[in-house]
């Protein structure tokens, strides 16, 4: 599909959700979207919902411009691990839920794209992305040094990638165990 036409469906389904949430119809339809703004009646000027629905916009159009979008629609289904599955992993007994944006094997081990759509970057990616490559290592065994995590921010059209070193994890798994225990 064109652009401009996901662009158009995704706004009109956008309009759809607000009128349904703001008529509270999730109260009877549990399943709908329900806006956090119309069960506590916050209110919201206009240009607000009107700003969101730009940086949709801009988001979908960085997207679908992006190299990232080529070789993700490009790579062959074998390549590819999991998009957006519930899943979890147990360190100890410390059940940690991973739920992927965007994973895929490579020729030398596995890429984590983590999807970012607000309007600032986070200053440390390596906290949740570290959390996904644990679980990487968990279910398909690959080394740290093989998994390449990528936060890429839509609205900025900006990526910070890193790799993971083993002392990082290894403190990571330190911080998440006394965390835990606390």
């Amino acid at each position: 599909m064109d652009v401009d036409e996901i662009i158009s469906i995704t706004i009109d389904k956008m309009r759809g959700d607000f009128r349904s949430s703001m008529k509270k119809r999730y109260l009877m339809h549990p399943k709908t979207c329900a806006l956090f703004e119309h069960e506590y009646d916050v209110g919201l000027p206009d240009a607000e919902w009107k700003k969101m629905a730009e940086d949709v916009e801009q988001c979908l159009r960085n997207f679908y411009g992006s190299e990232m979008f080529a070789l993700l629609r490009d790579l062959p289904q074998e390549k590819w691990l999991e998009i957006e599955d519930f899943s979890f992993f147990y360190l100890d007994d410390i059940k940690i839920w991973a739920v992927l944006d965007c994973s895929f094997r490579t020729d030398d081990g596995i890429t984590i794209i983590g999807w970012k759509t607000g309007r600032t970057t986070s200053k440390d990616i390596s906290l949740q992305l570290s959390c996904y490559a644990m679980y990487c290592q968990d279910k398909w065994g690959f080394n740290s040094e093989n998994i390449r995590l990528i936060e890429y921010n839509l609205l900025s059209d900006q990526k910070a990638e890193f790799l993971l070193q083993k002392v990082r994890l290894k403190i990571l798994r330190h911080t998440l165990r006394e965390v835990w225990r606390t």
